[in-house]
C-alpha cells in the first residue's frame, strides 16, 4: 500500500471582499499517495487555482487541515513554509517563467543557486534533470532559441532539480500547440511512471484524461 503524501480534511477557503464573502473551496477531502499522477479539472471559477495555491503552500486554508508528507502545514511559520516550498514542491506554470538571458542549464540551476549548492554539484544535477526531460542537447540554448514545448520541458527540469516530493503543474499545456502539449504531457506521464507525485491543474478534460486519476471541481467542491 502506498504512503499518503497529501491529505486534505474538510478544507475550505473564503475570501472577504467589499461586496461580501466568496467561498472558493468548500469542505474538500482529498488524499494523494506517493507516486500518483492526479489531474484536477474544472471550469474557470471552480476553485482549481485556489486549491493549487493551498497544495503549493502559497496560501493557507480558512478552515480544515492540510498535511503534506505527514506535516501539518497549518502549524508552520512563514519561514518554514518557504523552506518547504523550496525543498519539497516543484512548480510548473503555464507561462514557463524562464529567465530570458540565461541558458536552459542556468535556468534549471536557479533553485539550487538559491539554496547555496556548490557550482560543480548543481551543474551536474541540472544536466541530469535536463536529460530526464530529453533536453540534454539543449543545455546552452536560451529560451528564445527553444520551442514552446522545449521551454516548458526546461521548466519541468527546473521543478525536478531539487528532487521534490510533489510536482504541481498549473495548466502546463495552456500556451502550447497540440503536438508540443502532447510532448509535455508525455514527460509528466514518464515522471509519474518513475515514482514522482504529480498534480496537474487543467480546465481541459482531454488533458486530464492522461492522468491516472481525475478529480473534478465545481463551485469549490469535489463532484
Amino acid at each position: 500500500m502506498r504512503t499518503i503524501l497529501i491529505e486534505l480534511e474538510n478544507v475550505s477557503k473564503r475570501y472577504e471582499l467589499r461586496s461580501g464573502g466568496v467561498d472558493a473551496l468548500r469542505g474538500i477531502y482529498l488524499s494523494v499517495a506517493e507516486g500518483e499522477f492526479v489531474a484536477v479539472v474544472g471550469a474557470s471559477g471552480s476553485g482549481k487555482s485556489t486549491l493549487m495555491n493551498i497544495l503549493g503552500c502559497l496560501d493557507r486554508p480558512t478552515g480544515g487541515r492540510y498535511t503534506l508528507g505527514g506535516r501539518d502545514v497549518g502549524k508552520m511559520s512563514a519561514a518554514e513554509l518557504a523552506g518547504l516550498r523550496g525543498s519539497e514542491i516543484g512548480f510548473v506554470f503555464q507561462n514557463f517563467n524562464l529567465l530570458p538571458r540565461l541558458t536552459a542549464l542556468e535556468n534549471v540551476e536557479m533553485p539550487l543557486i538559491l539554496r547555496g549548492e556548490p557550482h560543480a554539484s548543481r551543474r551536474d544535477r541540472a544536466r541530469r534533470a535536463l536529460a530526464e526531460v530529453g533536453l540534454e542537447h539543449r543545455t546552452e540554448h536560451r529560451p528564445r532559441e527553444l520551442s514552446g514545448g522545449q521551454q516548458q520541458r526546461v521548466a519541468i527540469a527546473r521543478a525536478l532539480v531539487t528532487r521534490p516530493s510533489l510536482i504541481l503543474a498549473d495548466e502546463p499545456t495552456g500556451n502550447l500547440d497540440r503536438a508540443s502539449g502532447a510532448a509535455v504531457l508525455e514527460t509528466l506521464e514518464r515522471l509519474g511512471a518513475r515514482g514522482a507525485t504529480v498534480v496537474l491543474i487543467t480546465h481541459d478534460p482531454e488533458t486530464a484524461a492522461r492522468a491516472g486519476r481525475r478529480i473534478t471541481l465545481r463551485d469549490g467542491r469535489i463532484v
